[in-house]
């Protein structure tokens, strides 16, 4: 039971009704497939099931041959996120890191310079719209570094290379 709503989700004349269901993917041939960035909400969890680890998108991803897949833990803040992948597409495509140390060098930026993160924001080369449900607020602690809320929930699975 997990899934990505698209683009046309409620467009009952779209094909599949916009939605991917990770029963669905894992029929597919996603072997020469690289990377799989899932920059939403707990696109990281699923269900546990007892000695078979957990079922989600990202387990589904790899299952069709995905090498590597983000995702994240919990509820983010849309704008700690896009500042984020702005940081993360920077260090994959301009400077040529791999994808775990991309990743890795975004959050360390996130983490050690909280009050960039509304100019990094405006970066990102997707639209983004506040919807609520996490909390955006920037935060910084008693030392000027970022909450891990802001920049820790993103994790990938696969080799990294």
């Amino acid at each position: 039971m997990t899934g990505l709503v698209l683009a046309g989700a409620n467009d009952p004349k779209a094909p599949g009704r916009g939605i991917v269901t990770g029963e669905s993917l894992i029929d597919l041939d996603l072997s020469g497939l690289e990377l799989v960035v899932l920059s939403a909400c707990e696109t990281g969890i699923g269900d546990v099931a007892d000695g078979q680890g957990t079922f989600g998108l990202q387990r589904a991803f790899h299952y069709a041959g995905a090498t590597n897949v983000i995702a994240s833990l919990w509820k983010v803040p849309d704008a700690p996120t896009a500042a984020l992948m702005a940081l993360f597409y920077q260090n994959l495509w301009n400077r040529n890191l791999g994808p775990m140390e991309a990743l890795r060098q975004a959050q360390l930026e996130l983490y050690k310079n909280p009050g960039k993160i509304p100019e990094l924001a405006k970066g990102f080369r997707g639209k983004f719209e506040e919807v609520g449900g996490a909390d955006s607020e920037v935060k910084s602690g008693k030392d000027g570094r970022a909450h891990p809320l802001l920049w820790a929930a993103f994790t990938l699975s696969g080799p990294g290379r």
